[in-house]
């Protein structure tokens, strides 16, 4: 069943109105809202924003109306928001994604010859699952395209809009994180020439590589590899707990004796900083080559144009150092994916760690609150 007659039939379709929808996401550890408008001139920027932590798992939060409910609506009474109108994302844990090829020769449309790969490649019925997808760059004229495919069991994507139903909000359209973060990086490239990207999401158990050539699609690719891989890794090599490994790595950060912000650190936290540096050398190496492997990758599908530059966000992507230690195993520019209120509100006072901590946990939401603001789809 196509996702957005399922949404219209749990709610009605809502009028149009000038303010965008608002972009909920539930992260690991915190509920994020977003709501766009544009000011006098024209532009983009935020009418309200709202982070908040909360105690227990996710999957809990999502059990019921009664654990969620009171968060929302906290979040939501935090700032103006306006309307009812959410576009949210299901949590990649109930989320499938797969870079598929598939033929049109005889398909009626694109969406029929997507259907007709992923028949073979799920297990059950396709009326279990529901499917989206994003093409990805081709020729109209190419008979054999690419795509990245979303694939959610029908029963949790139900769940989740009866559980937002019940906590009074109306869901516009379901979305995946990399449409949202491909939505955000379009935004932020109207504001630059046109540039082949590489965006890392450094996620906890998975990373995520999206490429963007503009304001196209090239590469959606997930990676069995995240912060607790590293973290764990430190706590075994070093004998420490993670809370330890974690408060050492935020404090003296991977790369110390390059950061001039950490000049004021003693020996001993420049020895430590190099330490982490030295156990995480291997793993680090280990994700260089992938994203090197998607880099050749999206030179030979531009015909040998480069990408121009890797932005970093999420997890360990806040790490002190991570930035200075890829760029010298990857030789671009790497660098941290600016956050939604450098883009979308470049006055702000907030400061610096404000900025960075609070701008990576409003990437999604963010980029799900620019659905029907920009025109970069």
């Amino acid at each position: 069943m196509q996702l957005r007659a399922m949404i219209d039939r749990l709610r009605g379709v809502s009028a149009g109105i000038s303010h965008g929808p608002i972009g909920l996401e539930v992260g690991r550890e915190r509920l994020n809202v977003v709501q766009l408008d544009h000011d006098a001139e024209g532009g983009v920027r935020f009418r309200a924003q709202a982070s908040l932590p909360y105690s227990g798992t996710r999957e809990e939060l999502l059990s019921s109306p009664r654990k969620l409910k009171p968060l929302l609506k906290r979040a939501l009474n935090s700032g103006p928001f306006r309307g009812k109108r959410v576009v949210t994302c299901l949590p990649s844990s109930d989320t499938r994604i797969m870079s598929i090829t598939y033929d049109t020769g005889s398909a009626r449309d694109d969406s029929a010859a997507v259907l007709k790969v992923m028949r073979s490649r799920l297990e059950g019925a396709l009326e279990d699952y529901v499917i989206d997808y994003l093409p990805v760059r081709s020729k109209p004229k190419d008979e054999q395209r690419l795509a990245v495919v979303a694939v959610a069991r029908r029963e949790k994507v139900v769940r989740l809009l009866e559980l937002l139903r019940h906590c009074g909000v109306e869901v516009e359209a379901l979305e995946i994180g990399p449409a949202a973060i491909k939505r955000l990086v379009g935004a932020l490239c109207m504001r630059r020439e046109p540039e082949n990207v590489l965006i890392v999401n450094c996620g906890h158990e998975q990373s995520y590589l999206t490429m963007l050539s503009g304001r196209r699609l090239l590469l959606d690719q997930q990676l069995a590899f995240g912060e607790k891989h590293l973290i764990q890794r430190l706590c075994s090599e070093l004998d420490m707990s993670e809370k330890a490994v974690c408060v050492a790595v935020h404090r003296v950060g991977i790369d110390a004796k390059f950061d001039p912000k950490l000049e004021e650190l003693s020996n001993t936290g420049l020895e430590t900083s190099q330490v982490i540096l030295d156990v995480l050398k291997p793993s680090l190496l280990a994700f260089a080559d992938e994203i090197k492997r998607a880099l050749r990758y999206v030179t030979y599908e531009t015909r040998g144009e480069p990408v121009h530059r890797l932005y970093l966000m999420g997890g360990f992507a806040n790490w002190r150092g991570l930035d200075r230690v890829l760029h010298r195993l990857i030789e671009i520019p790497v660098e941290k994916l600016p956050s939604p209120e450098q883009i979308f509100q470049p006055g702000s006072d907030a400061p610096d760690d404000q900025v960075r901590n609070g701008g990576s946990h409003l990437v999604i939401a963010t980029g799900l609150a620019l659905r029907g603001i920009v025109t970069n789809e």
